[in-house]
């Protein structure tokens, strides 16, 4: 039985995984469902984790339902990127932990 998407990011062990996810679900979409976006939603390179939180935010905030059955592409976009945003915050607080320990009080 194949994983979902979600479980494959919470099975990710670090940034290079969830990136590479992050193309791959990209991936999937057809020329004609990402025609289908508007412009601001329209997926751009994914490089870093940067370029994956960044576009989750587009997408969180973005109200893109133009009636032209964008809003289920974009649903999914924004699950998938949310999800993915929430695993690199994960990863992150894993590879530096304790990084609120080094503020001394006076």
């Amino acid at each position: 039985m194949p994983a979902t998407w979600q479980d494959r990011l919470v099975n990710a062990t670090d940034e290079y995984e969830v990136v590479g996810l992050a193309r791959d679900f990209v991936a999937q979409f057809s020329p004609v469902e990402i025609g289908k976006l508007p412009q601001p939603c329209r997926p751009g390179k994914i490089v870093d984790a940067k370029d994956v939180n960044e576009y989750a935010f587009v997408l969180v905030r973005h109200h893109c339902d133009d009636g032209q059955g964008a809003d289920y592409a974009i649903h999914r976009l924004a699950a998938f990127f949310g999800g993915a945003a929430q695993r690199l915050a994960e990863l992150t607080a894993v590879e530096r932990p304790g990084a609120d320990d080094t503020r001394q009080s006076a």
